[in-house]
């Protein structure tokens, strides 16, 4: 099951969010240290039967934010209503101020390690100059990142809640869940 929300272009786009990177690490799923849930909200439903991860994925004028749940269907059915509930805490204020300064942290670490590779620095300035005539700064976006605040976080989790989101479901369908009856609006 893949739930997908608008997300953040890359930077040198018109509607890069950085709040989206560090919510995406807020979510999370797939822990960064070897055998360890991690910190991020979905790594607790990580179990043998069952894959979580969330993704921040950047295109030069637009952007995604998804959530994969893959595993069995009575696992999915199980998960899928904690990704909704998980991104409601958020846009609450239930989740502490330190758990967002991780995922801050998290987020910048991930943009600089990504900025590093060559390929991903051609592809996004590239596209920068020829969308936007602005070369990507890979300083600038970190940042960008470390400048998102606990209040942009929460308004970013709102956001997502408040357009329809996209849900694309292979398996069982006797099982699995359709997006309403997880709260989303589709």
């Amino acid at each position: 099951m893949i739930l997908a929300f608008p997300g953040s272009s890359s930077f040198t786009g018109g509607y890069y969010k950085p709040e989206m990177a560090v919510l995406a690490a807020l979510l999370g799923g797939k822990s960064s240290i070897k055998w360890t849930h991690g910190f991020s909200i979905l790594g607790k439903f990580a179990h043998p039967g069952l894959d979580v991860s969330t993704t921040s994925a950047i295109y030069s004028d637009a952007g995604l934010l998804y959530v994969t749940l893959h595993g069995s269907a009575t696992a999915v059915r199980d998960a899928a209503p904690e990704v909704v509930k998980a991104i409601k805490a958020i846009s609450d204020g239930q989740i502490s101020s330190e758990e967002i300064k991780k995922a801050i942290a998290l987020a910048k670490f991930k943009e600089l390690e990504y900025g590093q590779q060559p390929m991903a620095a051609l592809e996004l300035t590239g596209a920068g100059l020829v969308t936007n005539g602005k070369p990507y700064q890979l300083d600038e976006s970190a940042k960008a990142i470390g400048d998102v605040t606990e209040a942009s976080v929460k308004e970013a989790a709102k956001s997502l809640l408040e357009y329809k989101a996209s849900v694309s479901t292979v398996g069982d369908l006797f099982q699995l869940p359709f997006a309403e009856e997880i709260g989303l609006q589709v």
